[in-house]
């Protein structure tokens, strides 16, 4: 079970915080890049499980228990821009800079802020409720930036072609909600905290056993 007690521990591993980071570049990129080996990448022609990323559920974790908000925000969000920039490294860099990308980096900035919920009570029913707000909200917004900014050539700017746009995002959202709620349940647990984060009791121990200077 989750704890919903308030833990001191509030720095992470860099180590395994770096670990997860690259990881979750290469998974961004990953279907992209293997794509040069003729693998069909699209939802009807692959099992490849799109959307199967700790991403989200680290922006949440990292707002809700890194000291500072800001860093718990932009360690996420700096994986997915350099899994953007290996797909445009990749595909060419029209893939990376489509029209109106940025308001997926804004989509994931609201999700992010849903750690702020869970920064004093973080036990497992507040947990799940949470994941699945910020990924509507996630879905929400990029897609409608996805249809803002289309131009017309994918989906007609009418209230019908919203819905069109929000409908084809659903294969995609699908697989997003349910690995957000998978990882944020093994980041929040006892055993992902313990994983991820370096306690300050830790710290200070280990700060103690140095001699100091002269």
């Amino acid at each position: 079970m989750i704890s919903i007690r308030p833990s001191f521990m509030s720095q992470p591993r860099r180590s395994v915080l770096a670990a997860l980071l690259v990881y979750i570049a290469v998974v961004k990129a990953m279907p992209f890049l293997l794509s040069h080996f003729g693998l069909d990448i699209t939802l009807e022609g692959t099992s490849y499980l799109w959307g199967l990323t700790p991403v989200f559920a680290l922006g949440l974790f990292g707002v809700a228990r890194f000291r500072s908000i800001g860093l718990g925000m932009a360690l996420p969000m700096f994986a997915w821009f350099a899994g953007d920039l290996l797909i445009g490294a990749a595909m060419g860099m029209d893939w990376m800079f489509y029209p109106g990308w940025y308001m997926t980096y804004v989509a994931f900035a609201v999700l992010c802020l849903g750690g702020l919920l869970l920064r004093d009570r973080r036990g497992l029913p507040r947990v799940i409720g949470v994941a699945v707000g910020s990924s509507i909200a996630f879905f929400l917004v990029s897609n409608f930036g996805s249809w803002y900014w289309d131009l017309g050539t994918s989906y007609p700017r009418t209230f019908a072609g919203l819905l069109t746009c929000y409908a084809a995002g659903i294969p995609f959202y699908k697989m997003q909600v349910l690995s957000t709620l998978l990882f944020s349940g093994l980041l929040f647990s006892p055993v992902g905290e313990g994983f991820l984060m370096a306690s300050e009791e830790g710290i200070s121990e280990a700060g103690a056993a140095v001699p100091a200077r002269n």
